[in-house]
């Protein structure tokens, strides 16, 4: 075992960081077992945590069945000892801290740490805005920092109300992860007559400290009206964690003390992941490894600055090297160490991964100014990988396409039509599961879905395995606002035509052309118990009876019960989204409530994507799409890159960091401020150069998943150094500069190996039609008088536009046909078909 306190191991993409660490562990454990409840290992996901235990159990159990007798007292202690074995995130340590000194921090005891933040963020701004009726200060300020944008940040899209929290909520960030305050700036502000003689830059720069003061002012009001949400709720944000710590750690407080309250105390610490530590985490954890090196213990740390990706929640990949200067006074008691054996991909991947992010092409991109981060972690020496194991030696296969660099549109086209046809091909050597479509945003992958599903390909993505995508849950959901409201048509309509009635009880049109030739002026649920008496009684009252005298999981599973969902063939798909809702609406009873109102309350405040998900079998038969952010740590047979130019990363920030003599500030991100003078201008160069360097590392950590297949697409064109346009095509850049705009190809594919295919679950999709659909049906008047009638054809118009994103003409045509399937009964579908496709053309030819 290496006795150093100090051991920072680098290791580039897989390289075995999982297995360093376990080793580490496992031989801590070797040279002393009682050491068990001292050592703590830190990750950053509870995915990377439980892989990291059953890696240490898995070489621990190896070795005993071999005949190791030490590994297998070793596996007795640890399972005998279980809840000593410390390996657990970041965040679950920072909070196991925070509930010790709940008393001290005046945080409640039952306080509840929240992950999804944005509906508490929302609320807050909501009740600031609301101040403005009541506080004279505060409308002041709104409307002095509104004044100041429409004379500068005036657009078709601008939405004042909305501008100042994208600013609020930049700074709040800044706050939470590197635990600053934010203070109005000192200023000599100039008399009306001296401004008529300011020159450009110094008006600029007054107007700028300007808009500063007022920002500070209404962030200060915002940090109160989240508080007050905060202690209302009893909550606090996940992101606020290491801030709280804070003031702990760097109180009088001692450290033993701190153990003392934590119950615990650690002198071996193992960090994964390093490189996406921030900087208020390290601050506060250093302390305790302090503490620990002084009494004989150790710090051990993983990571590879290639693949910092999450700068944008705080990282800060320059700790990896601070981390280890910060204890030079233990001086030859330090050992670095570079890992340079890949255990993942075959040797054509390695070596096209080399060749394409080599340092002299990359300098050619981003220019002198940028390439400092650059040099220092992507020189050959930290990138250069030899296979780890034999098999690896030979064999991989990369294909790279060019297409012409156009309108998005048309790029579209040329990307659509590769990616299916390549992956129809790919799936006649290799098993759907073995393939991993890897995207820069949500919205990519949306659209990459779309693509596969109309090719009938069987394809799983993070979004489609949220409960809130899922047809039958949101059908249920429906059911329970008729409950709660019955005079809610719409809720009711919704239910009475979705799939779970029309497949179980009555034929759709029938109920469809039921709910067109209802009664104006009644509720709808009335007129359907007088003419569906019998179907009332048997499946919806009850349930309906059960309102306000059962808790909303009993009503849930008599409404499942009812139907029989369990036992339908039709319903086979959506039981583990059904089971979810279960388990979800259970866990709410304890935090929210348990009536129907509480768990709608929390339904309509949690955006659809961030409803939990299920969890499916690991080796279910479905092409994969997700992000490259939810790929890392991952591996697959086959990793397809179909986008290397992004809208996203052009995006920048409204507010950048600058350091100047008075310390840390901020400023606007606009072409007049970044020329402001010294400070902005190179406080400019390093946001870019982050921005720039964060978006190589999400392409490296993109075209490093692959074990034995990479098939990427990009562009040909001119290299621009505009900030907008290098980020939004850096992916593409890159492949240009080392292959010059043509096609690529190395190596030779190989037949995927056979095996046993699990049954395919497919998550059951909805674009939002049943809603279109019950608003439709719900109009005073009846279609029958006018076909088509024109306000029935904009609403559907308007719902096929919203579906669309690339506006293409095969992609409107897919969304017509969801529309009118979703919105109309099909004796009418063919009047409103006609209409459409004539303002369909109409709109393509403006285009």
């Amino acid at each position: 075992m290496d006795k150093q306190a100090i051991i920072r191991i680098l290791a580039s993409a897989g390289g075995g960081k999982t297995y360093a660490l376990s080793q580490r562990y496992i031989s801590l454990l070797k040279s002393n077992p009682d050491l068990l409840p001292h050592i703590l290992g830190i990750t950053f996901t509870n995915k990377a945590a439980n892989e990291m235990k059953e890696r240490i159990l898995s070489l621990l159990k190896e070795e005993a069945l071999k005949g190791s007798r030490e590994s297998g007292l070793i596996v007795e202690r640890i399972l005998d000892n279980f809840s000593d074995f410390s390996i657990k995130t970041i965040d679950s340590f920072m909070n196991s801290i925070l509930k010790s000194f709940a008393l001290e921090l005046h945080i409640p005891p039952d306080a509840e740490i929240v992950v999804d933040e944005e509906y508490y963020k929302k609320l807050a701004y909501e009740k600031l805005i609301r101040r403005i009726e009541e506080r004279e200060d505060i409308r002041e300020l709104f409307m002095n920092m509104i004044d100041f944008l429409t004379g500068h940040e005036i657009s078709s899209s601008w939405k004042p109300w909305e501008y100042p929290e994208e600013h609020l909520r930049y700074l709040l960030n800044q706050v939470n992860s590197r635990g600053i305050d934010v203070v109005e700036p000192e200023y000599n502000e100039p008399s009306q007559e001296n401004i008529k003689n300011l020159s450009e830059d110094e008006l600029t720069r007054f107007k700028e400290y300007k808009f500063a003061t007022y920002l500070a002012r209404l962030f200060h009001h915002y940090q109160d009206e989240l508080k007050n949400v905060k202690e209302e709720l009893r909550i606090i944000l996940i992101s606020e964690l290491a801030r709280e710590i804070y003031r702990v750690v760097h109180s009088e407080t001692s450290i033993p003390f701190i153990y003392y309250k934590l119950g615990e105390k650690f002198l071996h610490y193992l960090i994964d992941e390093f490189q996406d530590t921030n900087i208020l985490q390290w601050i506060n954890i250093l302390p305790l490894i302090e503490n620990a090196l002084s009494q004989g213990g150790s710090l051990f740390y993983v990571g590879d600055p290639k693949q910092a990706i999450y700068q944008w929640r705080g990282g800060e990949v320059e700790l990896f090297d601070m981390a280890y200067e910060e204890f030079e006074f233990v001086g030859n008691n330090r050992i670095s160490k570079n890992l340079n054996k890949n255990y993942r991909s075959k040797k054509t991947i390695l070596d096209f991964v080399l060749n394409i992010f080599s340092l002299d092409k990359i300098k050619s991109i981003v220019g002198e100014e940028h390439f400092e981060n650059l040099e220092s972690f992507y020189d050959e020496e930290k990138i250069l990988q030899v296979p780890g194991k034999e098999e690896l030696e030979t064999g991989g296969y990369v294909r790279v396409d060019v297409f012409p660099d156009t309108r998005q549109r048309k790029a579209d086209t040329f990307i659509k039509d590769a990616v299916v046809s390549r992956v129809k091909d790919i799936l006649k050597r290799w098993k759907r599961r073995d393939v991993a479509i890897l995207v820069r945003d949500n919205r990519e992958g949306t659209t990459i879905v779309e693509w596969l599903n109309s090719e009938g390909i069987p394809v799983l993505s993070a979004e489609s395995l949220h409960i809130g995508k899922n047809q039958i849950v949101r059908e249920i959901i429906s059911f329970l606002r008729f409950l709660n409201s019955p005079v809610d048509d719409t809720s009711f309509l919704l239910f009475i035509t979705g799939r779970i009635f029309t497949t179980i009880v009555i034929d759709r049109d029938t109920i469809l052309e039921w709910a067109m030739n209802r009664m104006d002026g009644i509720p709808l649920y009335i007129q359907f118990r007088e003419d569906f008496t019998e179907l009332w009684e048997e499946f919806i009252n009850p349930v309906f009876i059960l309102e306000g005298y059962v808790p909303a999981y009993e009503i849930v599973s008599e409404l499942i019960s009812l139907y029989g969902l369990y036992s339908k063939e039709e319903f086979s798909e959506d039981i583990a989204f059904i089971e979810t809702l279960l388990d979800t609406i259970h866990k709410l009873e304890k935090t929210e409530g348990n009536s129907i109102t509480a768990i709608l309350d929390w339904w309509d405040r949690t955006a659809e994507e961030k409803t939990p998900s299920i969890t499916l079998p690991e080796n279910i038969d479905a092409v994969q799409v997700l992000t490259v952010h939810k790929a890392k740590g991952l591996e697959f047979p086959v990793v397809f890159i179909p986008y290397t130019v992004h809208t996203s990363p052009g995006r920048m920030d409204k507010l950048i960091s600058v350091d100047t003599e008075k310390g840390k500030g901020f400023i606007r991100n606009t072409s007049k401020t970044r020329k402001m003078d010294s400070d902005a201008e190179e406080g400019f160069r390093q946001y870019l150069s982050k921005a720039i360097f964060s978006e190589i590392n999400l392409f490296y950590v993109a075209t490093t998943r692959a074990r034995e297949e990479l098939h990427i697409f990009y562009h040909t064109g001119d290299i621009s150094r505009s900030p907008k346009y290098i980020l939004n095509k850096l992916w593409s850049y890159i492949l240009l500069a080392s292959l010059g705009g043509e096609d690529f190809e190395s190596g030779t594919p190989l037949r995927g190996g056979k095996g046993e295919e699990l049954p395919f679950i497919k998550p059951v999709r909805t674009h939002g039609g049943e809603e279109l659909k019950a608003k439709i049906l719900l109009r005073k008047q009846k279609w029958e008088k006018t076909y088509p009638e024109p306000e029935v054809t904009g609403i559907l118009f308007h719902r096929i536009m919203e579906l669309s994103d690339k506006f293409q003409r095969d992609e409107i045509m897919m969304n017509l046909e969801i529309v009118l399937r979703e919105s109309l009964p099909e004796k009418i579908r063919v009047i409103y078909r006609k209409k459409l496709i004539e303002l369909i053309d109409r709109f393509l030819d403006i285009e």
